[in-house]
């Protein structure tokens, strides 16, 4: 249900057209104001701008990864960036994407490809300052590749980038 007036702002960071009008519609129906960006650079500098109430950001993007975003974030020491729920979106398949998230201080990772209803639930919990899974996966059994085990060489590379 559409409230009056947007009550929350959201910055997107995501290469993928396709994603970013997705999330924007799905936000804006929820009364979001959202500033969608191409890439992480764009979407940092839209949050250093003004703070805003909830992060969705793709993890794999040029010039800044979701990782290196979400780590710029964490590492502001202003109490309203450490308290903003970011969301990485990703179609990487890893085993180990809870434990970096975790270690990122990511709120939970949606996997791609992006289920509306799904992602819609997410961010009204969010905002209302609920907890989700860390893993928010509507299309589990996309997970199960090597026995459970699946393992992204790209996730590996994104963070190996971003702790340099």
């Amino acid at each position: 249900m559409k409230t009056q007036g947007p009550t929350h702002r959201c910055v997107i960071a995501d290469d993928v057209r396709a994603s970013r009008e997705l999330l924007t519609a799905c936000l804006s129906n929820l009364g979001v104001e959202v500033e969608a960006c191409c890439d992480g650079k764009a979407a940092w500098e839209a949050i250093q701008r003004s703070a805003p109430s909830l992060i969705v950001t793709d993890i794999e993007m040029p010039r800044m990864t979701g990782l290196d975003l979400l780590r710029q974030v964490r590492e502001r020491k202003d109490a309203e960036f450490c308290r903003v729920p970011v969301v990485l979106m990703t179609s990487l398949l890893d085993s180990e994407i809870s434990d970096i998230a975790n270690q990122y201080g990511a709120a939970t990772v949606l996997i791609k490809p992006l289920c509306k209803v799904a992602t819609c639930q997410v961010v009204e919990r969010l905002l209302r300052g609920d907890k989700v899974d860390l893993v928010y996966d509507p299309h589990s059994s996309m997970q199960k590749i090597n026995g459970g085990q699946a393992i992204s060489p790209t996730l590996r590379r994104l963070l190996r980038e971003a702790e340099s």
